[in-house]
């Protein structure tokens, strides 16, 4: 009975200590809830306080600005204050020295009216004396009717006097002339430091009516400074009080920490995944570079290959060019020519050939390069904004683990009567902690591996860079070939216009020799006998004039024959040594032009040269019988040359030889490998054009000046 008892008992016992105990849990449970719910109410009253707290921070911070702002307009005013003052001070010291200036002006002026009142006084007397030596003129020439001895005398008085009176009026003029300008500059003076001085007085009137502006409002902001710094403590004291407060309120943001990790968590695979993907295209485009540095090492050797090309056909034009002027600038002789020019036309066609494939495959080479380095930038952007975020998502969660280790803390030291659920909390932590350290761990392989693409990609910039001024120089070098290909073309386009001109220039004279050959020759001709008639008529003149003074009667000998003479030999020797000069020059000018190579002679030429000289004789014969008959009187006068006329016949003698000798040496010059057979039978059966020209002039020369 008593154990049957027993067991009742006990069975009671545990039955009322599981109703406490469910009592327990559930009461438990309904302050958990309680605790739960008023932690949720305070944590929304504390987010409106934080929202205000940052409202009014946010407003403290602006009203700091203001404050900031009227500090630095303060002292910019106390600055411009100070320039100001300064300014005044130098205005000051300008107006003491324009009134110094003022005065010294009116000293002045007042020395220049009493100057003016001692020149008026003195005009006055000359004034008095003008009348006393009228009425002096007056008894003297009623003296003068009285008295005809004293008349030589008077009228020497009266030439004094009227000397006299000049000067006296002259001197009058020359000090009433200064008076005025000295009179009207003091005026002027005194007028422009007038108003120099009205100005300076209106200038320190406004600038004193400024610096009284600018202290009142210095006195408003210094108030109001004043003002804004009582506000400014009242709020530091509010804001020390809510950051307080903001201190207690940090420890109820666990559940924001937690979400926030979740998202960076994300955040890092989508980065990862992203890197992933770069990394094959670093790769795909490291490729590309190094096929681009391939051809572009093509594209050098082709550089190389083309300027050996190049060199080459400048030898060939440089031969071309020797071999035309060995020619005489002919190219119809020979076909070898021909050929050179049709190699170098094909080999210039080749070469543009090639460069236009070189521009074209450069244009495409720069077209890659420049896409190249726009994904490269793309690249360098999204991985600096990768590591930027990587950055910040191991700063965030290095701050969370500090947060967790915090609070882990302050658990521990929580009540006694909540350990279980600590317990359970703490265990909960701890396994968050750990999935924490794990994602950071991860996170740290993933920086390294973003570092390692960062040093990557600058590797990949510096190639880059590198691969740019490698473009660059090979750029440069192209357009050198193309500059240097442009220069060629020129010299062979100017080359082949030089043959075909010298073509034409052949078949001209091949079809019309007489008009195409000696158009030249004949305007040297023509400007020869001009030189010489001119000559004759300087020479003829004196002889008239000496006939016309005789009256027609016969010829006398004058006594300065001879020195005219000389001077006149001496004018046609300069005349004849100018004329000489200007033939040597144009003939130097058409030797290029119309000398003929030693193995080639027109036959025709002897023809037209002849008929030439016959066409000329005619004209040389009258031209010289006129001279002849114009001047018989000056001939006659001596029957022999005088020593002047020996010694310019020597003269021109000695010149005329100088130009035989030129001309055979430019002859021989030219002719070159022809020999002097051919030389010798081009002298017979076509005379130089020295010598030509040589006949011209002493068929043109009257008699007294030729040699025998």
């Amino acid at each position: 009975m008593q154990c049957d008892q027993l067991e009742m008992d006990k069975t009671q016992l545990a039955n009322k200590l599981s109703q406490q105990q469910a009592a327990a849990d559930a009461s438990l449970s309904k302050d958990l809830d309680n605790q739960l719910n008023g932690a949720r109410l305070k944590l929304q009253e504390k987010d409106e306080k934080i929202k205000l707290l940052e409202k009014e921070y946010l407003q403290q911070r602006d009203f700091q600005s203001e404050i900031d702002i009227i500090k630095k307009t303060n002292c910019d005013l106390q600055a411009s204050l100070s320039d100001k003052d300064t300014q005044i001070s130098i205005l000051n010291k300008d107006l003491e020295r324009f009134k110094a200036e003022r005065a010294s002006l009116n000293r002045n002026l007042h020395d220049l009216q009493t100057e003016i009142k001692s020149k008026l006084e003195r005009d006055q007397g000359s004034g008095a004396v003008r009348d006393e030596l009228t009425h002096v003129k007056k008894q003297l020439t009623q003296s003068e009717a009285e008295n005809k001895s004293m008349k030589e005398e008077l009228s020497y008085k009266e030439d004094r006097l009227r000397q006299t009176k000049t000067s006296h009026v002259s001197l009058l003029v020359r000090g009433a002339d200064p008076a005025a300008q000295r009179q009207s500059g003091g005026h002027e003076r005194n007028s422009q430091m007038k108003i120099k001085m009205d100005e300076a007085e209106q200038e320190i009137k406004n600038i004193s009516m400024d610096r009284d502006k600018m202290r009142t409002d210095l006195d408003l902001s210094k108030k109001r400074l004043l003002d804004a710094e009582k506000y400014a403590s009242r709020l530091q004291a509010e804001l020390d009080e809510k950051m307080e407060k903001m201190k207690t309120l940090e420890m109820e943001v666990y559940r924001v920490q937690t979400q926030e990790i979740e998202r960076l968590q994300k955040l890092a695979e989508d980065i990862q995944t992203r890197l992933t993907q770069t990394q094959k295209r670093l790769d795909e485009r490291e490729h590309r570079i190094k096929r681009l540095e391939q051809e572009n090492n093509d594209l050098l050797d082709e550089i190389h290959t083309l300027r050996k090309k190049n060199y080459e056909l400048e030898a060939q034009c440089d031969t071309v060019r020797s071999q035309q002027f060995a020619h005489g600038g002919g190219f119809s002789s020979g076909s070898g020519v021909g050929g050179s020019d049709h190699h170098s036309y094909s080999q210039i066609q080749r070469l543009q050939d090639d460069l236009a494939e070189l521009r074209s495959r450069f244009k495409t080479v720069s077209e890659e390069r420049d896409r190249l380095q726009r994904e490269l930038r793309n690249q360098e952007q999204e991985a600096s904004r990768h590591s930027a975020s990587l950055m910040g998502s191991s700063q965030e969660a290095a701050r969370l683990q500090q947060e967790l280790t915090r609070k882990d803390s302050q658990l521990d030291k929580a009540p006694a009567g909540a350990a279980a659920a600590a317990a359970v909390a703490h265990e909960l932590r701890r396994k968050n902690s750990g999935e924490v350290e794990v994602k950071l761990q991860e996170k740290e392989k993933h920086l390294v591996q973003s570092d390692q693409r960062v040093r990557l990609e600058t590797d990949m910039l510096s190639l880059r860079n590198q691969l740019q001024a490698e473009i660059s120089k090979r750029d440069k070098a192209l357009h050198d070939l193309s500059a240097e290909i442009n220069k060629r073309d020129r010299t062979i386009e100017e080359l082949t216009r030089e043959d075909d001109r010298s073509l034409g220039g052949g078949c001209a004279r091949q079809r019309c020799p007489p008009e195409g050959r000696h158009r030249e020759l004949n305007q040297c001709q023509r400007e020869r006998s001009s030189g010489s008639a001119t000559t004759c008529a300087t020479a003829r003149a004196p002889a008239v004039r000496t006939a016309d003074r005789d009256g027609g009667g016969a010829p006398r000998r004058q006594p300065g024959t001879g020195g005219r003479r000389r001077r006149l030999a001496g004018e046609k020797q300069k005349e004849l040594e100018e004329e000489m000069s200007r033939n040597r020059r144009l003939l130097h000018e058409r030797e290029h032009r119309i000398h003929l190579p030693g193995d080639r002679v027109l036959p025709e030429s002897g023809g037209g040269n002849r008929a030439l000289r016959k066409d000329s004789r005619p004209r040389q014969r009258q031209a010289a019988a006129d001279t002849r008959k114009e001047d018989a009187n000056t001939l006659n006068e001596d029957a022999r040359p005088s020593v002047g006329d020996t010694r310019l016949k020597r003269d021109i003698q000695q010149r005329e030889d100088t130009i035989m000798r030129l001309q055979r040496e430019c002859n021989e010059r030219h002719s070159g490998g022809g020999g002097a057979a051919t030389a010798a039978s081009v002298g017979r059966r076509r005379p130089p054009d020295y010598e030509r020209l040589r006949e011209g002039a002493l068929a043109l020369q009257p008699d007294y000046c030729r040699v025998e």
